[in-house]
């Protein structure tokens, strides 16, 4: 009896009060882009190849320092091979850091491909593997 109410009338009130989408680290990329993917090989195809741009989308690009928003079109990820056996599971992205890795789920002649990717450090750099630097200097850099 005395809940409908109570309930009419703090609803609104905690919905408004609660935070819409919770809060990103400035430093660590909000959205990826796969752009220009070009996939060739077939059930026995010689030099298969996967190739795209992969572009890292921040929630304030000001405080970034990152190699990969310099290039044109993002890192470039890809990689080839003589034959469908030796194509490689994981390759690296040229990013301008040199520490993103992408693999493939399956054999790239499969067709089923899941960009599963992860950051690695280099020697020598502090930072976290979900993509962020480390905070330099005075006020929030990346």
């Amino acid at each position: 009896m005395f809940i409908r109410p109570l309930i009419t009338l703090l609803l609104p009130t905690l919905l408004l009060a609660a935070p819409l989408a919770p809060r990103a680290d400035d430093c660590v990329p909000t959205i990826y882009t796969i752009n220009e993917y070009t996939f060739t090989t077939g059930a026995n195809s010689t030099n298969p190849a996967v190739h795209f741009y992969f572009i890292p989308t921040y929630t304030n690009p000001s405080i970034i320092t990152d190699p990969s928003l310099i290039t044109t079109g993002g890192s470039s990820c890809g990689a080839n091979a003589a034959t469908l056996d030796t194509f490689p599971t994981e390759s690296e992205c040229s990013t301008g850091r040199a520490n993103l890795i992408w693999d493939l789920r399956n054999r790239v002649d499969r067709a089923e491909i899941q960009i599963i990717h992860g950051w690695g450090l280099l020697r020598g750099e502090r930072g976290d593997r979900r993509g962020g630097l480390e905070k330099r200097g005075v006020g929030k850099r990346c």
